[in-house]
């Protein structure tokens, strides 16, 4: 058994090193960026189709980072001709490194960003598997999965899965907070206005991450996400209101949506307050397809999600899969409830069956072992 680990990032490398550092496996390391021989061969056979759509999502990604979404034509061309020639170099050499190594394992940080999507056509087209890593989903965890990550997961989505199991009460956890991006630094300096008695919380998510731009079919951004949810302010219980907050992580800023909620009775934004804080006053939580809807079960809160969500579990979530089905999940807000033996035995499964105890940023000896011990039981079924 041999499993070849790729990182994009310096901080993975290093965490990929200490998981191989002394470890009794055959196992090696490497940068993306220190890959650079060419297999000049596989240009002749290449997945266009494939490549095609992973540079496609490139381009939108760099759209949906500007403020209005959208690029002039002959900048997106631009875009679209540059990554293309990128993703054919990456591919070869990608390609070449793996059909080298002939590792059983390919493993990688993170799912469909445009260097990890490369690797992972590459080694399929090997007939590679594939090992997943990232952030967990509840505080001081990390997870390992051959599938993928998010919505792409192998956590099970069968409520009867969950039901068949025993589980005790979770108790609630304290929430990491998110990094403060940069740009967001003068959010901290603001003043707490008193929040509503009743509100839903509806979290902003960052517009260029693959939650977005692969896992939500139907609501494009955050301008959007806005609009629709204030458009169907009049469908809420009369003495709700809407607290929106913008991701604490993302470079951009929406001024404009701030001053249209300033200006409106029922709508706020609350940059100031912390995710938990605005979870625990909330009645329900309206999500795309964020972490922070899993957060909220955490805290029994009702949550409905607008996208592909991997806790998308009937029973335990309001799944609403159009714009038409979002009033009436609005009109119905006061008798939502979260089943609590489904959300136990949920957040039960994820923290000792799926998840990895242990933060990756801060891993000690003890995370390693049980990081190792997960890798091997997976490799070896």
């Amino acid at each position: 058994m041999f499993i070849l680990f790729i990182a994009v990032r310096n901080h993975h490398y290093r965490y990929f090193k200490e998981i191989s550092k002394d470890w009794n496996v055959d196992v090696h390391v490497t940068k993306a960026n220190r890959i650079f021989k060419l297999s000049f061969s596989v240009l002749f056979s290449l997945p266009y189709q494939q490549i095609t759509k992973i540079v496609e999502l490139k381009v939108q990604e760099k759209v949906q980072a500007t403020g209005q979404y959208r690029l002039p034509f002959f900048v997106k061309a631009w875009l679209f001709a540059r990554y293309w020639v990128l993703a054919i170099v990456k591919y070869s050499m990608f390609f070449r490194l793996i059909h080298k190594a002939s590792p059983k394992h390919l493993a990688m940080w993170g799912g469909p960003m445009f260097n990890q999507s490369i690797a992972r056509l590459a080694a399929s087209q090997q007939s590679v598997e594939l090992l997943f890593f990232e952030n967990g989903h509840l505080p001081d965890t990390t997870v390992v999965d051959t599938k993928g990550v998010n919505y792409f997961n192998s956590v099970p989505s069968e409520p009867e899965f969950y039901h068949a199991l025993h589980k005790p009460t979770f108790a609630s956890v304290n929430l990491e907070a998110r990094k403060l991006n940069k740009a967001r630094k003068a959010d901290k300096e603001l003043n707490k206005i008193p929040l509503p008695d009743k509100y839903i919380f509806v979290p902003f998510q960052l517009d260029v991450d693959r939650q977005i731009l692969v896992h939500s079919p139907w609501v494009k951004n955050m301008v959007d996400f806005y609009n629709l949810i204030t458009s169907n302010i009049h469908s809420l219980p009369d003495d709700w209101h809407i607290v929106f907050k913008e991701h604490p992580s993302s470079a951009k800023s929406y001024p404009y949506l701030r001053s249209a909620a300033s200006l409106t009775e029922r709508v706020m934004f609350a940059n100031e307050y912390s995710t938990q804080e605005l979870i625990n006053g909330s009645q329900c939580v309206v999500t795309i397809n964020s972490t922070v809807g899993l957060e909220s079960l955490i805290y029994s809160r009702p949550v409905v999600t607008l996208g592909e969500a991997f806790f998308n579990i009937s029973g335990l979530v309001n799944i609403v899969e159009n714009e038409q089905q979002l009033p009436e999940v609005f009109r119905s807000l006061k008798s939502l409830t979260v089943s609590q033996t489904l959300r136990d035995n949920f957040l039960g499964y994820l923290k000792d069956d799926y998840l990895v105890n242990g933060d990756w940023k801060e891993s000690n000896a003890e995370h390693i072992t049980a990081m190792r011990h997960r890798i091997m039981e997976i490799v070896e079924n």
